[in-house]
């Protein structure tokens, strides 16, 4: 190995990429046949996000060297990266047959698996890199989630414990076991870990992300929805939307039960207004907790601008909405309902934007969010000056926006959780 690719190697481990990316285009102007060369390149490309780069020197180092098995699993942990799991998935398994050995491949099948959510086979890749290499913390992390997952909270933290003896400074070590002290709702533990995290690497989301589900947990009602959200995570695509509907229709027919016996018919509006509550509360709970830790010393680290935007944003609009309903209790004109639901129904496709994840779920939302804006200002012009006494053109406008606008709160709903699930 030359001096250049030595100096770029010791620079990725260290986390300069940029650097390295530099010394690896220095290294290929001398040695341009060194299919090593290319591989880290796409390696240094992958971890700054720039996955066409990472791509194009991933593949051109497999051209390069096909029987070289590290050149397959390195594309593989690139197009994993880059959320192409079928691609990762066919070069690991290529890789592997070259080498039944290579623990970089393993784990990259252990990866795809556990974003499939398919725990017992992340966990059977997993124990397959430490058959080989019983000190790697990666596939101990990946075994950890797998347990965690599974509902062996204490054995996946025993794991990261292992971990952590195996590396201190592993920041993902760190923050998965914050991560499962946090589903145990052991909070305080859970922050000192993703502290430690963001010590050693200030830019793992991953610690971030669960630093600040910290933080909003430390309301009781959050507490509550974080440990949902957390047990909807570990299910299946399909599962999770067997549960959303098993939870509607169970309310239905609680609700019809109750309402057809006049003497429970209070319980039945009780019933549902704790449903209701249940799902606003779910739709808005991490903005508005966003908004507020907008606040807090700790908060405003670990917040991004794009979600301390989204808190006020949110935050902003319910704030309006129910200015809104108390100007109606007061004017008693129905204005002020017309104008709680112009701001309601589009908040709600607008909380749901800024929890999706980037690229197209985001973008899908924010056009969904544009669009029931536009709708709520048709409905509005509509319901407050009467259809009869606006221009023809305006009026259809606006009754088209009507018929669609009552159709924003459960279609932004199920588009969301499509969305989520691909």
């Amino acid at each position: 190995m030359s001096q250049r690719l030595q100096r770029a190697t010791m620079l990725i481990q260290m986390r300069r990429y940029d650097e390295a990316k530099r010394e690896l285009t220095l290294s290929m102007a001398e040695d341009p046949e060194n299919p090593s060369n290319h591989m880290l390149m796409g390696l240094c490309h992958s971890e700054l996000k720039e996955n066409e780069p990472a791509i194009e020197h991933g593949e051109l180092a497999v051209r390069m060297a096909p029987d070289w098995a590290k050149s397959h699993s390195m594309l593989a942990w690139i197009y994993m990266k880059a959320h192409k799991y079928k691609d990762a998935r066919l070069g690991a398994e290529h890789a592997l047959q070259l080498d039944p050995a290579d623990t970089m491949a393993s784990n990259v099948i252990a990866m795809v698996c556990a974003d499939k959510k398919d725990w017992e086979g992340a966990l059977r890749a997993a124990e397959m890199t430490l058959s080989h290499d019983p000190d790697d913390t990666e596939a101990m992390n990946i075994r950890a989630l797998a347990l965690r997952s599974q509902g062996k909270a204490g054995a996946s933290v025993e794991e990261l414990k292992r971990s952590l003896q195996v590396d201190a400074e592993d920041a993902t070590s760190h923050a998965n076991l914050g991560w499962t002290y946090l589903q145990k709702g052991e909070l305080d533990k859970a922050e000192t870990h993703f502290r430690e995290a963001l010590r050693i690497n200030p830019e793992l989301d991953w610690a971030r992300q669960g630093a600040l589900e910290t933080l909003k947990a430390k309301v009781p009602i959050y507490r509550w929805i974080l440990g949902y959200f957390i047990w909807m995570a570990t299910k299946t695509a399909g599962m999770q939307w067997v549960i959303i509907i098993g939870l509607y229709l169970g309310y239905k027919v609680i609700y019809l039960t109750l309402a057809a016996n006049p003497a429970t018919q209070g319980l039945a509006y009780a019933f549902m207004a704790l449903y209701l509550l249940f799902c606003v509360t779910t739709w808005f709970a991490g903005p508005i907790s966003d908004a507020f830790l907008v606040l807090h010393p700790f908060g405003r680290l670990v917040l991004t601008p794009w979600e301390r935007f989204g808190g006020l944003a949110v935050g902003a609009a319910i704030v309006l909405t129910l200015a809104a309903l108390a100007g109606e209790i007061v004017l008693q004109n129905e204005v002020g309902i017309i104008l709680a639901m112009c701001v309601g129904f589009p908040a709600i496709p607008m909380a749901m934007m800024f929890q999706s994840r980037e690229g197209t779920p985001r973008k899908v939302m924010a056009l969904v969010t544009v669009a029931a804006f536009a709708m709520s200002v048709g409905f509005g012009v509509g319901a407050i000056y009467g259809l009869d006494n606006l221009p023809m053109a305006v009026a259809s406008v606006c009754e088209t926006c009507s018929r669609g606008f009552i159709f924003i709160p459960l279609g932004s709903i199920i588009l969301a959780n499509v969305l989520s699930m691909r």
